[in-house]
């Protein structure tokens, strides 16, 4: 595994239960999940589990997939330093000190120059003279650039921060290099104006090439005392590769809850779609069962309302026939009149339909 950790799912297959320890107890595999889980793969080829909790069904990875997905994907991500960031860095440790010392080397040319060929007598004392007291100058300059450059990275390297010493040092370092500097700034002036020809640009433009070009090299070497940093050590770039390898298998992690996350709530979405569907479809049914009742109520209503409409003419006519029909059977016209007469009996017999309020007189 590119965790650096061992894998905990070692020796498992997808699917399958780790190997027991003899010594433990059998575990019950009639046993269900707690709370009503009830996982089922989906298929091997995603590693995507179906959990049913409850009446809701819900998706979410297995370990392994889990593991297998960020491993795969770490495996092609790269964290180390490209192929230019390398270069660049190399060369500028390089420079750092190559710098410095092609400077030295060529401010002690020019000076030799000046003034071997001003020699009364060129010999090898003198020669050696020339080149002994100018490397005092530039051999003290590149100490201090040198000096400077370490002081600085190692303090701010130390999770301290810079001392009070350190700082005093720093500034004592930059007052000896600036006055080096302007020693070693003046022999190159004088080396332009001594070995340069002002055909052309006349004096003033000599002055000024020659006071750009001592300047120019006294920034770059100031670059390397006072701002170049020093290359990472592979300490260091271990540790910011395995920052970068946390921070992108945190996010990746982050990535797949959010992943997971979506399809359960779209699955949640489409179940609960559903359940208005089918509660919309029950309200139909109740609706349209009512309307039914209804139907059948106003039906049978106006049926007896017909019923009692036909009776109540059949008793009509009968009455009518009983009166003034002659022609009536003697027994029909009995029994109608029989069933009149209670009739009449019992309408005396009903309360009547005025209200009286009687007042109880107080005692």
């Amino acid at each position: 595994m590119g965790f650096q950790i061992p894998n905990p799912f070692k020796g498992r297959q997808r699917g399958k239960q780790p190997p027991q320890n003899s010594n433990q107890p059998p575990q019950n595999t009639n046993s269900q999940p707690p709370n009503n889980q009830t996982p089922t793969g989906t298929g091997s080829g995603t590693g995507v589990k179906q959990v049913q909790m409850g009446n809701v069904s819900l998706v979410t990875f297995s370990p392994e997939e889990l593991l297998h997905q960020v491993e795969e994907r770490r495996n092609r991500v790269s964290f180390d330093l490209s192929k230019t960031a390398r270069f660049m860095d190399n060369f500028n440790q390089v420079w750092s000190w190559a710098g410095p010392i092609l400077f030295a080397a060529g401010t002690i040319g020019e000076i030799f120059l000046v003034l071997w060929s001003r020699q009364q007598e060129q010999d090898a004392f003198a020669a050696f003279s020339i080149i002994a007291v100018s490397m005092i100058a530039e051999g003290t300059l590149l100490a201090i650039s040198f000096a400077a450059k370490r002081l600085r990275n190692r303090a701010d390297k130390r999770s301290t921060g810079w001392t009070d010493k350190e700082k005093h040092k720093l500034q004592i370092l930059m007052r000896f290099w600036f006055l080096l500097m302007l020693s070693v700034a003046a022999t190159q002036v004088a080396f332009i104006l001594a070995q340069t020809k002002s055909d052309g640009i006349g004096k003033v433009g000599l002055w000024i090439i020659a006071l750009v070009r001592a300047f120019s090299a006294g920034v770059a070497d100031a670059y390397t005392a006072f701002v170049s940093e020093e290359k990472p050590t592979s300490g260091e770039l271990a540790i910011e590769q395995q920052d970068q390898e946390n921070a992108f298998t945190d996010k990746l992690l982050e990535q797949k809850a959010k992943e997971i996350e979506m399809l359960n709530a779209g699955a949640i979405k489409v179940q609960e779609a559903g359940i208005e569907a089918s509660m919309r479809q029950d309200r139909l049914k109740t609706q349209e069962e009512l309307a039914k009742m209804q139907n059948k109520a106003q039906i049978e209503s106006m049926r007896a309302e017909q019923e009692q409409k036909v009776l109540i003419d059949r008793m009509r006519n009968s009455a009518m026939r009983a009166i003034f029909d002659p022609e009536m059977p003697a027994n029909q016209r009995q029994s109608i009149i029989n069933m009149l007469t209670g009739l009449m009996g019992a309408t005396n017999v009903l309360p009547s339909p005025q209200t009286t309020i009687e007042e109880e007189k107080g005692l």
